[in-house]
Parts: structure tokens; C-alpha cells; sequence
């Protein structure tokens, strides 16, 4: 950050002056590269005098014009780089060009729990809090669930099912947190407490965390926040990149080859294509006492891409595919409610003498196939902007095996789900207003039609949806001050097939009536529309070069999800009954969040503070029996707690905390959360709310040995999770677990050898094998949580310098 404390010492300078201003003729160009790497930086912004400003292009080139002669600032950012001010002296000849290259350094990384993130970014072109996964912290996560990776945000954490993970965004899960990979929504079968995200991790080159209500931008749905997957930008100069990576985890003994090769040839300039892809297979995980019988899993990804660039336009092409094995835990299945609620009192699962780590996946098991295709176009409109065009096709298909006699060998639950996607965006370039002032913005559009194929026990209906939505962003900008203002309009259709069977069970539950939908001789047909708005206004004041204060108000619809409405059963990935509610309509919400950003030479800071009013908040619940006992109901698969979706009124608030103190070769990291939810309809706390936790870190970065290229670091941290105290007994099967502390190190290097790099990873987690069983998860019911994990990484970069 001495850039920064000379920029500052630069501005108090008097400029030079005369009796006659001189024109303001001259030009300031250059790029802006990365520090350690030498790579273009996208999207970086350039300021002269905090008053003239540029954004940079696909190769890190930036360019501003009506330039005064003498002495100015120039300051360069990015959100996930340390800002750098430099004092630069325009020449008073007609038409000079001054050309300056900004050298930017990442921000430095702290080692939190089990992985490493960097330590708060100065995101100050979004309102809401955010936080960001980027380069070497997204690298030392390899390995691990994208989840899991996630959760290192403050703010976040995990809902956990076994072997299967998703995010928690301030308190809430599912479907009100968005995931958008490569600028798509992705679209899978994610009602399901063990339905993962089907996202390779190892295709991402940046993820991104907006906490908050984001329904104007990324869709009525984004309540509690959204996760931005993206993947490395195509090369943009002739040449070949290879990069190999080798992981293996000792706890699963799950091993893992991933590669990827990028290439762009001379002899026809415009051109990249890449290849990537990566296997994985793993064995059940382990407690500190036991393993978690048929929690294996087989994994391969496979990623396609080609991409052409001219001078005003561009076209990429994409395809994608995961396919997935992965056992499902076998101990929370129970043949009674006697046997259930003799398990909630147990220390550990029912039969877990029998359970073995084999690598094998036995019933039950879910195989999982996921397609992505996608085309995007990008078009620069003169001096207007640019205007993206995307359309996206989406296949998820999932078979769900759960045991049953020898004879039977197909798939209990098959889900096909198929999703056309149109986007349209237009992002409108800065247009200065008046001096020190500019406008910008964005406006867009999506279309999207999804279709639900079911076949099996009775679960999910088949269904169709169309729905649209439009939006509009716009944002003026000062010198030390930003007030952004969005509104966005959703539209869904969607037309419903019950069975008669189904049909009947909601009449009699009195959620349908019996001339509600339309008997057409085989389905019962149900249609119903549902209307969103979203509404959003937010500030950025930059109180001082190393200060930054957010301040965002937004209130967003949305509209409930299929599973929501009609879900009536369970399955092999939802152990319990859930019943549905087809009266509920499109829940409100209205909130607000409070940032204040730090950034010095010796310390990164970000404190939030945020609360959210739901009206007709969506929430499954467990029932109860006339005599107030919690409802447990027998099935041909076994005894289930039974669960329904209701709408109450609820309240969620809580405060965050992050940041490193920097003193030479040492780092120490510290992060914090709170969040408290309650339902103020029935004054009762709500159900699976993530407790108070705390983390911190101490990393010592080694000398460089720059003759060899060498850099390397050691890391040691701990994670406290106290116990949640704030719970409803009466809704919810046993009280929640104890508090603990895990125990995590890391050591790694990275090795500079032209043209190779080589990169070496060994971090562990729960280093003292401890038992413990996570709130949030719903494996608490059963069985301990995964013990002592190490994870080796080795990873190869090939760049020659030759081009093809």
C-alpha cells in the first residue's frame, strides 16, 4: 500500500501554473498487469486525480483523453487487488501521450479453517456486501466441495447431508441462493437436502459471493444472495497454456487428476479453444470412530470451448458435462418411529458394526448427469456500450436408487429436467453528466422455458414454466460518492400435472379445491401465475483513499418453487415426508445492509451489519400429532419424520466481520458471524439458523529464494462454532449439539521454472480427530461429522513462449 500513502503525498502537491492554462490535449495510456503473474487485468478501474476515469479492456489496455499538462495522480483498482497511486508528469506539447503501466499486487490471503481466501476485497462496485475466491486462495481449495470453499466468506456456511454440501447465505439455503455459472443460471433438482450444485469446481476461475437481496440483477429468487461461478477467460494471444493437477485426500482416500489446455493459434488471430476436464473417486468417509458406510463417490467432468474475437464483436461456444455416483449414508434410514427416535438418543448410528469403507457405491445412490450448452455474442456498440446475447440449454438428469428386493435393478426416482435460457444485457458506458459526474448502466432481459419429467414413487409432478423478466440499473458516479437505483418485473407461468392420487391427497389436506384445476381423463392439469417487482437503491461513499462505507435498500418477490407447491413424499436424497402447500403464493421480502471497508498497508477490514422483514416467509417445518408429539410416518422405504412448507412471517438480522493485520512476513486472519431468525408470527426461532462462529489464522510467508523462484508460506488456524441456544423445541427432534473447536494447518510453495510453474499444497483439517456433529447438518440426527482430513496438492503450468 505505499503506492497509496505516496498517491496521497502526491495529491496535497500544488500542479504547476501559468498565466495561461495550456490545452488540455494530451493522452494517458497503458496496461494494467498483475504483479506476480505480468497477466492483463479486465474490469481494472483507472483514475486521474480521482476525477478522470477509464475501465480496462480483455487485454488490461486503458486510455484517457482531455488530459491537462503537469503533475496528476494516477490511481489504479481492482476488487480483488490492492489499490496503486503514482505520480506522473504530463509534458505541456500539443497532443502528448503519456504511457504508464500499473503493476498490481492481489490482496494478501488469509488462511481461515480449512482453506484460504483472500482476506476482504474492496468490492466497491457493488452496494451489497461481497466477497471473492480468486487466484491462489481459489487453487488452495482444490479438492473440496464448492460449498465448502464458499463457506470460508463470512457470512456463509454449509448445509451438510452426508457427502453432499450447499451453501448458506445469512441464514438461508436453497433456493433463495442463486448460483449463476459463466453469466447462466444453473438449473438443477435442488430441493433435495442432499442435492449438491452440479458444477465442476475445477472449471472456475473466480467465485463470487453477493450477500443479499440481488433480485434486481440476477433474479426475484436471489433473497439471501447469489454465487457467481466463473471460468478463466480464453487466451487473447497466440499461444499454448497446459496446467495439470494431481489432489489427494487422505480421509475418503478420494483421488483426483484434473487437466486443462488453452490454445490460440497465430495463423488465424481471434481463435482460442480449450480443453479441460478431471476424475475423481472416493471411498466412504470417516468419523473419528466409525465410517460413513456408502458414502463414495465417482466423478468425471468434461468442458469444451472455443471462442472468435474481432475488433467490435465476439462469439464463444461452450459445452459442459458432470456425471456423478455418490452413496447416500445408510444409517438414517429406520424401519420404525420407535427405531428413529431410539437413534436421536444414541452416541452413535444403529448398526454401525456393519458398516465398512469400501469404495464401492451400493444402494442407496443417486447418478447424477448434468449437460450445459452454451452460445453468447457480444457486441460493441459504437461509444453506447456492449450488448451480450446469450442462450443456454440445460439437461439435468438424476436417477435416485434406494434399496430394494434383489429383484429390482432400476431407479426408484427419475428426474429429467430441461431448461432453454435466452439473456439479453446491454451495459451502457459512463456518459459524463457534468464535470465529476457520470451515468451508467445496465438493462436486460431473460426468457426462459423448463420442463420437469418424472417417473417413480410418488414425489415431484411433472410440470412446465415459461418466465420472463426485464431490469434496469442505473448508477451515477461522483469523485467520492456512487448512488446506484434498480428495478426489475417477473412473470411466471407454469402449468402443473398432478395424479389423480395427489390430486385427491391436496383436496383432502383442503391446499386445493376440487374445481381449483382441470381433470383431463389422465393428469389433473393445475395452472397458476405468479407476478415479482424488485426494487433496489444503494450508495458507495469513499470517505478516504483507505476508507470505503456501502449502504444498500432493497425489497424483492419470490415466487415459490415447485417442490414448495406439490412435493408429497420422500426419497432416497430427502430423508423425510415432505408435503407441499399449493395455496402458497410469492413471499416478500424488504432489507437493508450496512458495509464499511478498510484498507491500509498493515490492515484489510470489512464490517456488515444487514436485516431482512419476510412476509409470508416460505418454511418446512416438521408437523405435529393432535397430542403435540412430532410426526413420524411409515412408508414401504422405512419410518420418516414428516415435514410440511408453510408461510409465516419472518425476521432475519446479524452482523459479519473479516480482516488481516499485515506486520512484515506475518498474517494474522480473523473472521466472525452472527445470524438470528425467528418466526414473529408465532414468536418461535426458526429451524436449521447457523450458530455464532469464529475463525482466525496466523500465515508466515518464507523468504523468497527468487533465484529459484521460489515462494512458499505455513499457516496454522482454528474455527469455534458454538452451540445454538436460540431453537424451538417443538420443532425440532432432539436439541442441538454441543459447541467445538477444530484444528487446521496448511504449508505450500510455489516453484517459478521458465516455462513451467509448479505448485505444492498440504493442508489438514480437523488435525485433532475430534468429535463433534454440526448444527446445520442433517446428518446430527445420526452419526458424528468427517474427522482428520489431509489433502495433498501438486499442480504443473506449462506456458511456452513459442506460439503455434
Amino acid at each position: 500500500m505505499s503506492g497509496v500513502v505516496l498517491g496521497m503525498l502526491f495529491l496535497a502537491a500544488p500542479t504547476s501554473s501559468g498565466a495561461e492554462e495550456p490545452a488540455c490535449t494530451a493522452s494517458v495510456h497503458g496496461r494494467v498487469v498483475d504483479a506476480s503473474t505480468g497477466e492483463a487485468l479486465v474490469r481494472a478501474r483507472v483514475r486521474i486525480d480521482d476525477v478522470t476515469e477509464a475501465e480496462t479492456d480483455a487485454q488490461g489496455r486503458y486510455r484517457i483523453d482531455a488530459v491537462c499538462p503537469g503533475r496528476h495522480v494516477l490511481r489504479a483498482q481492482r476488487a480483488d487487488y490492492q489499490r496503486r497511486a503514482s505520480s506522473i508528469e504530463v509534458p505541456a506539447s500539443p497532443a502528448a501521450s503519456v504511457e504508464v503501466t500499473m503493476i498490481l499486487d492481489p490482496h494478501q490471503v488469509t488462511a481461515l479453517s480449512d482453506v484460504v481466501v483472500e482476506a476482504p476485497s474492496l468490492a466497491t462496485s457493488d452496494t451489497r456486501s461481497t466477497g471473492t475466491l480468486s487466484g491462489e486462495a481459489l487453487e488452495r481449495t482444490r479438492g473440496r466441495h464448492l460449498a465448502d470453499a464458499v463457506a470460508e466468506v463470512p457470512g456463509v456456511t454449509v448445509l451438510r447431508s452426508g457427502g453432499t454440501a450447499k451453501p448458506i447465505v445469512r441464514g438461508q439455503s436453497g433456493s433463495r441462493v442463486l448460483v449463476i455459472f459463466d453469466g447462466v443460471r444453473h438449473e438443477g433438482q435442488d430441493w433435495g437436502l442432499n442435492h449438491g450444485t452440479e458444477i465442476d469446481p475445477f472449471a472456475a476461475d473466480t467465485i463470487t459471493v453477493v450477500k443479499g437481496a440481488a433480485g434486481v440483477r440476477y433474479g426475484a429468487d436471489a433473497i439471501a444472495g447469489v454465487v457467481l461461478v466463473e471460468p478463466p477467460p480464453l487466451l487473447d494471444a497466440p499461444g499454448v497454456r497446459a496446467d495439470l493437477q494431481l489432489i489427494g485426500a487422505w480421509n475418503g482416500r478420494r483421488g483426483t487428476v484434473a487437466g486443462r489446455v488453452d490454445a490460440a493459434p497465430s495463423w488465424l488471430p481471434g481463435l482460442s479453444v480449450r480443453l479441460d476436464g478431471n476424475f475423481s473417486r472416493g471411498r466412504a468417509l470417516e468419523t473419528p470412530e466409525y465410517p460413513l458406510d456408502n458414502t463414495g463417490i465417482e466423478e468425471w467432468n468434461l468442458g469444451v470451448r472455443a471462442g472468435y474475437k474481432r475488433e467490435t464483436w465476439r462469439l464463444e461456444l461452450s459445452f459442459s458435462r458432470l456425471d456423478q455416483r455418490a452413496g447416500l449414508f445408510t444409517g438414517i434410514r429406520n424401519e420404525s418411529p420407535g427405531d428413529f427416535f431410539a437413534q436421536l438418543e444414541r452416541d452413535r448410528p444403529l448398526g454401525e458394526a456393519r458398516f465398512t469403507t469400501d469404495a464401492d457405491v451400493e444402494r442407496p445412490f443417486q447418478d447424477i448427469v448434468h449437460d450445459r450448452w452454451t452460445a453468447r455474442t457480444v457486441f460493441d456498440i459504437d461509444n453506447a456500450g456492449d450488448l451480450e446475447l446469450t442462450y443456454a440449454y440445460q439437461e439435468n438428469r438424476r436417477l435416485e436408487f434406494d434399496i430394494v428386493r434383489e429383484a429390482v435393478t432400476g431407479p426408484q426416482f427419475d428426474f429429467t429436467l430441461r431448461t432453454h435460457s435466452v439473456d439479453a444485457i446491454f451495459e451502457q458506458r459512463a456518459v459524463e453528466l457534468a464535470e465529476g459526474l457520470k451515468l451508467r448502466g445496465l438493462v436486460g432481459g431473460t426468457l426462459q422455458f423448463q420442463e420437469n419429467v418424472f417417473q417413480g414413487l410418488p414425489l415431484i409432478p411433472n410440470y412446465r414454466s415459461l418466465y420472463g423478466g426485464i431490469f434496469v440499473i442505473e448508477r451515477l458516479e461522483w469523485t467520492d460518492f456512487d448512488l446506484e437505483a434498480g428495478a426489475r418485473f417477473d412473470v411466471v407461468d407454469r402449468e402443473t400435472f398432478l395424479s389423480a392420487g395427489a390430486f385427491g391427497r391436496h383436496v383432502n389436506r383442503q391446499t386445493l379445491s376440487p374445481d381449483e384445476c382441470e381433470d383431463r381423463g389422465g393428469p389433473v392439469a393445475c395452472a397458476d401465475q405468479f407476478r415479482a417487482a424488485s426494487f433496489t437503491v444503494g450508495g458507495i461513499w469513499r470517505v478516504t483513499d483507505w476508507l470505503t462505507s456501502k449502504l444498500d435498500l432493497s425489497t424483492a418477490s419470490r415466487i415459490p418453487t415447485i417442490d414448495e407447491q406439490f412435493i408429497n413424499g420422500n426419497a432416497v436424497s430427502f430423508p423425510v415426508l415432505a408435503i407441499g402447500d399449493p395455496s402458497l403464493r410469492a413471499e416478500t421480502s424488504w432489507s437493508t445492509t450496512a458495509t464499511l471497508l478498510a484498507e491500509t498497508e498493515w490492515l484489510s477490514l470489512e464490517l456488515a451489519a444487514y436485516g431482512s422483514f419476510i412476509q409470508d416467509f416460505i418454511y418446512l417445518s416438521p408437523e405435529l400429532t393432535d397430542s403435540g408429539q412430532l410426526a413420524v410416518d411409515v412408508t414401504i422405504q422405512g419410518a420418516f419424520p414428516r415435514f410440511s412448507y408453510r408461510d409465516v412471517d419472518a425476521v432475519f438480522y446479524g452482523a459479519e466481520a473479516a480482516g488481516t493485520l499485515r506486520w512484515q512476513k506475518l498474517e494474522l486472519g480473523f473472521s466472525g458471524s452472527i445470524v438470528r431468525a425467528r418466526d414473529v408470527e408465532n414468536d418461535a426461532f426458526l429451524v436449521f439458523i447457523p450458530p455464532d462462529r469464529a475463525q482466525a489464522s496466523l500465515t508466515w510467508r518464507l523468504p523468497e529464494w527468487r533465484t529459484l523462484g521460489l515462494d512458499s508460506y505455513v499457516a496454522v488456524n482454528g474455527t469455534y462454532v458454538a452451540r445454538q441456544n436460540r431453537f424451538d423445541a417443538q420443532a425440532d427432534f432432539t436439541t442441538p449439539p454441543n459447541d467445538y473447536f477444530l484444528l487446521g494447518a496448511e504449508i505450500g510453495a510455489t516453484l517459478d521454472i521458465e516455462p513451467y510453474r509448479v505448485r505444492f499444497g498440504l493442508d489438514g483439517s480437523n488435525l485433532l480427530d475430534k468429535r463433534y456433529r454440526d448444527y446445520t447438518s442433517l446428518l446430527r440426527y445420526f452419526a458424528d461429522e468427517p474427522g482428520l482430513q489431509i489433502i495433498l496438492r501438486v499442480g504443473f503450468t506449462f506456458e511456452p513462449q513459442a506460439s503455434l
